[in-house]
């Protein structure tokens, strides 16, 4: 009895869980990328196009000759030969990529040299019609073609499309078989979008903006153009900007006017990280990215330091390996942390005795427990990104009158306050759309404030965050308190 019901179990109850696992072992997949929606202006003038460029994969499994496929692959893409060589030896990856967005002329030359397990897929690369123009509207994308800034991101689930794939069966180990059918399933392509902007308009707005620059020997210079009808923007400019086809990815760097270019990355191997799971879902870990955006914050640490938010304890490690640290308090609410902390990550630690834990709320220990006591430096990593981060961030640098003499540090710091330059931005969009205008000008005419008569009420960032009592208290308080002359 027994047997039949498990034969029951098997065959019948979970008979699609095991046949999806079966055809996942025996088949191998390339993907299908699908094309990128092109974005147009309100006649239909195409702004942001795509041009065919192609993805080179690797199945080591199927090569059958290492060396040679390695020398061909590095003469002809101009990569690391000793790095190709590796991959092609590295048989427990069932596929690798090799390079994006390759010209099609270099993969005629790769396809006649009939290289085994090389294949190949057509990809997109970006294609910004017209260079420097609508820069930070229009944002541009990563390798991959997913939307990075701009309207590029904020609408990348409708250009993205969703890609398709072909599908090899293979052997046990992954080597395709011969004299077997591969089953293509088509992407489908991204939706377009057409903007508000008049191309025209767009164009003559971005010529006199920089003649005014330089006419006026000025740092920077915008504009918006609105049609007064139905608050539509026809042109936004603001210089100087960059070439979104040639994208500086070097750096982080935040220009004047709040323009921003992003620091974009990839990585060639594989990597392992720890990672604390609760329940089969991914609770806690230390990734690249935490390592990287910790470690400027980790050289600025020294004396008697406060962390605030425990985590998975890398930044109190980091910390108190070095020699001008003295004593680390961590403070962390969740006694569930504090316990996996001490039993299996603290006994780790070189220079455990200068940990100390308190329990409690990190807003209630800097409003009650900072006058007290006195620490050098603080670093507050309450947050698990940007999205919830915002008004955590904003609560915590009001409470820095707590403690004068604590030089606080804030985990992913330029990218909340690039995040509320967007906010506010699409709070000044807002007001700007509902015709805010007064009887004899065409500008837009900000709410009347508190301030005192001939008082400039126009408050910058810096000056905001750096006056506690002014600040906010959360994002939306924020764009109300900014109205419509941040930028001005």
């Amino acid at each position: 009895m027994f047997i039949i019901c498990r034969l029951f179990y098997l065959q019948v109850i979970n008979a699609n869980f095991l046949q999806a696992k079966a055809i996942d072992q025996w088949t191998r997949e390339l993907p299908i990328i699908a094309s990128r929606g092109k974005i147009l202006d309100r006649n239909g003038e195409v702004i942001v196009a795509n041009r065919s460029t192609y993805t080179v994969f690797l199945r080591s499994k199927s090569v059958t000759n290492e060396v040679q496929t390695a020398s061909v692959i590095s003469k002809v893409l101009g990569l690391d030969e000793n790095k190709v060589l590796s991959k092609c030896q590295n048989k427990r990856v069932s596929e690798q990529t090799l390079a994006r967005q390759v010209e099609k002329s270099k993969i005629d030359e790769l396809l006649s040299y009939n290289l085994s397990g090389i294949y190949y897929a057509e990809d997109n690369t970006r294609v910004y019609k017209y260079g420097d123009t609508l820069t930070q509207v229009l944002g541009y994308v990563s390798s991959d073609s997913n939307g990075q800034a701009g309207l590029e991101l904020y609408y990348n689930d409708y250009l993205k499309g969703k890609n398709g794939e072909v599908l090899f069966q293979t052997d046990l180990i992954g080597i395709e078989l011969e004299n077997t059918n591969a089953k293509y399933l088509s992407a489908i392509n991204g939706l377009n979008l057409t903007l508000t902007i008049d191309l025209e308009i767009q164009l003559l707005t971005e010529l006199a903006m920089e003649r005014a620059k330089v006419n006026q020997n000025a740092k920077g210079a915008s504009c918006i153009v609105m049609d007064v009808t139905n608050g539509e923007i026809l042109a936004m400019t603001s210089k100087p900007s960059y070439n979104l086809n040639e994208v500086p990815r070097d750096d982080i760097s935040l220009l004047d006017n709040y323009r921003e270019i992003i620091n974009l990355g990839f990585f060639t191997k594989e990597f392992k990280f720890p990672t604390v799971f609760e329940n089969g879902v991914e609770w806690m870990a230390i990734k690249p990215n935490e390592i990287e955006t910790m470690k400027p914050h980790i050289e600025k640490m020294r004396g008697d330091v406060a962390v605030f938010g425990l985590g998975i304890g890398y930044f109190a490690y980091m910390a108190s390996e070095k020699n001008d640290v003295n004593k680390i308090t961590i403070i962390e609410r969740d006694e569930s942390v504090i316990s996996l902390f001490k039993k299996y990550i603290l006994p780790q630690f070189s220079n455990k005795d200068k940990i100390s834990i308190v329990k409690s709320d990190a807003f209630d220990f800097v409003s009650r427990e900072m006058k007290k006591q006195k620490f050098d430096c603080a670093f507050v990593d309450l947050w698990h990104d940007v999205s919830d981060g915002v008004d955590m961030y904003i609560r915590m640098r009001k409470l820095e009158k707590n403690a004068p003499n604590t030089k606080f540090s804030y985990w992913i710091e330029k990218s909340i306050l690039s995040n509320i330059r967007w906010q506010v931005f699409d709070g000044i969009y807002e007001k700007a759309s509902k015709n805010q205008f007064d009887g004899t000008t065409d500008e837009v005419v900000p709410p009347t404030t508190d301030a005192d008569e001939g008082e400039n009420p126009n408050v910058k960032r810096e000056e905001l965050l750096n006056n506690e009592e002014q600040l906010p208290n959360t994002i939306e308080e924020l764009k109300e308190h900014f109205h419509c002359s941040m930028f001005s």
